[in-house]
C-alpha cells in the first residue's frame, strides 16, 4: 500500500508540472555565427558568412546582445561605394518545435537591414511571411511586431532572411524568439488523477507521522 502511495503521489506531481507548463521561447539571436547560413549570394561576394568589423556608412550600431552579418566583414566605403555589389542574400537559421503544439506560434522580431527585406518559412518560394521593401532599414531596429506562423513542421522548421541590396553595403541584424506552447497539456480526465495523486502524498505523510 504504501508503495502504491508513492506511484500515485509521483503520477499526481508529474501531472501537477505539465498542468503548469508555459509557452517557451526559443532565441533567434545572432550573437555568433553559430546556427547561422548564408546562401543563394547574388552580389558577387559569395556565400561565407561574417561578422561584420566595419560597418556600412550610415548604419546603426548592432542591436544590444547581436552582431551584424553580412557576405564579406568589411561593408565600409571604400571599396563600397561603387554602386557595385547590388544582389541580395538569404539568411537562414532554424528551429525545432518538437514537443511543441503547431498552432499558436508567433515570431517576434526587431531588425535593421541593407537595403531590403524579405522573410519566408521552410522556403523562399512560399510566399514572404514579412516584408519590408521601403529601402535602406540600418539606421534604427524596425520593430516587426508579433507574426503568426501557419505551414509549420512538428519538428526542425527554418526561417530565411532575404535580404537585398541596390549596391554597395548589404548585411542583417535581428534580434528575435519564436514563442510556442507544449504539446504535452492535460486533458481534465487526467486533473482527477493529479489530485488523487496529491492527496495520497498528503494522506501518506499524515500515515507516516502517526
Amino acid at each position: 500500500q504504501e508503495i502504491m502511495m508513492k506511484k500515485i503521489g509521483l503520477v499526481g506531481a508529474l501531472l501537477l508540472a505539465a498542468s503548469f507548463a508555459q509557452a517557451a521561447t526559443i532565441n533567434l539571436t545572432p550573437t555568433g555565427l553559430t546556427g547561422w547560413s548564408l546562401s543563394g549570394d547574388t552580389t558577387g561576394e559569395g556565400n561565407t558568412l561574417a561578422l561584420v568589423t566595419t560597418l556600412g556608412p550610415g548604419w546603426g550600431a548592432a542591436i544590444g546582445g547581436t552582431a551584424w552579418i553580412a557576405p564579406n566583414a568589411n561593408q565600409g566605403n571604400p571599396p563600397r561605394n561603387s554602386g557595385s555589389f547590388a544582389g541580395s542574400d538569404v539568411y537562414a537559421t532554424t528551429f525545432d518545435l518538437t514537443g511543441f503544439l503547431t498552432s499558436g506560434v508567433s515570431l517576434n522580431f526587431n531588425f535593421m537591414a541593407d537595403d531590403s527585406l524579405n522573410v519566408h518559412l521552410n522556403s523562399t518560394n512560399n510566399s514572404a511571411i514579412y516584408t519590408y521593401n521601403v529601402g535602406c532599414a540600418c539606421s534604427a531596429p524596425i520593430a516587426s511586431g508579433s507574426i503568426n506562423l501557419s505551414g509549420l513542421n512538428s519538428g526542425i522548421n527554418t526561417l530565411y532572411f532575404v535580404v537585398s541590396s541596390i549596391g554597395g553595403p548589404t548585411g542583417l541584424d535581428l534580434t528575435g524568439t519564436v514563442t510556442a506552447s507544449p504539446a504535452a497539456v492535460p486533458e481534465p480526465a487526467t486533473y482527477a488523477m493529479m489530485i488523487a495523486g496529491l492527496g495520497a502524498v498528503a494522506a501518506f505523510k499524515r500515515y507516516r507521522r502517526s
